[in-house]
C-alpha cells in the first residue's frame, strides 16, 4: 500500500521516547520555502478514562508554532496508533490508512497546518499498545469499565 496522499514526509522520521506512562515523538526535517522545522507529539492517559494527544510543529527558530490536540476513547487511540493496521477514521479526531495516521486541525495540509502525520512503525505501535496495557486493565481484548 502506497502513501496516502495527505502524508506528510516528516511523519517517516519521527523517533520514539518512551518514559513512565507517556510517549514522545520528535524530528526535525527541512522543509521547502520554511527552512528547518520541529515536529513533536505526546501521548498519554489522562486517569478521566482518555487518551490525550498533543503535537506541536515549530520553525527550529521557535519563531512561528502550531498546536493541536485531542482527546480520544482507547478504541480510536489504539485504532488511530496501535497494532492494527486496518484503515480507520472518526471525523475530526483522527484518520488512519495502513501504517500511515494523520490528526487533522484547520487548513489545507500545508506545512505549519496544525495538523501532523505519523508513520506507525512497528516500534511505535507497539509502544502504544504497551502503553495502553501498562495504564488500564485490558479484559478479553477489549478495555474493562
Amino acid at each position: 500500500m502506497s502513501k496516502p496522499s495527505w502524508f506528510r514526509e516528516y511523519g517517516e522520521c519521527l523517533e520514539l521516547q518512551k518514559t513512565e506512562g507517556r510517549i514522545e515523538l520528535s524530528c526535525e526535517f527541512g522543509a521547502v520555502h520554511v527552512g528547518l522545522l520541529r515536529a513533536s507529539l505526546s501521548v498519554y492517559f489522562d486517569r478521566k478514562g482518555s487518551w490525550v494527544i498533543e503535537w506541536e510543529i515549530a520553525e527550529s527558530e521557535g519563531v512561528q508554532s502550531v498546536r493541536g490536540a485531542r482527546v480520544v476513547d482507547t478504541e480510536t487511540f489504539l485504532s488511530l496508533l496501535g497494532t492494527n493496521r486496518s484503515s480507520y477514521q472518526r471525523m475530526g479526531l483522527g484518520i488512519r490508512v495502513g501504517l500511515w495516521a494523520s490528526f487533522p486541525g484547520p487548513g489545507m495540509n500545508h506545512v505549519l497546518d496544525p495538523n501532523i502525520c505519523v508513520h506507525v512503525r512497528d516500534e511505535i505501535a507497539v509502544a502504544v499498545t504497551s502503553l495502553v496495557a501498562d495504564e488500564i486493565e485490558i479484559v478479553d481484548g477489549e478495555p474493562a469499565e
